[in-house]
């Protein structure tokens, strides 16, 4: 069941920052605590919804608040994430892996 969980996580965190990306452009705030506070806001609701839809299983009760749980760590894992250096060095990673593939870097180096 755990990993069950996990992969519903990991599928969920894409949704997160896609919704999430979407009610920035509407409400067009920039500031960085608004932004973190509207990614655990959808975060927990992605994850409300997800439990009710029957895709995200529970491991202890109430069940109400695993998901408030799942959510949370859904929030902090999007927060993660969002850091432009570490969506540069996953992107990387899948890059080198597949490089051959895909022709190379999937970025230009800007030299000054």
């Amino acid at each position: 069941m755990e990993e069950t969980i996990w992969f519903a996580i990991a599928a969920l965190v894409a949704s997160v920052m896609t919704i999430t990306e979407f009610f920035k452009r509407i409400i067009k705030v920039d500031k960085k605590w608004f932004n973190r506070l509207l990614t655990f806001i959808v975060a927990i609701g992605t994850a409300f919804v997800a439990w009710i839809l029957g895709k995200l299983p529970t491991w202890f009760t109430p069940e109400w608040v695993c998901v408030l749980v799942e959510g949370g760590f859904l929030g902090l894992l999007c927060c993660w994430t969002y850091d432009p250096k570490i969506l540069r060095e996953i992107f990387d990673v899948v890059f080198n892996l597949f490089g051959k593939k895909l022709g190379g870097k999937w970025y230009e180096d800007k030299k000054e």
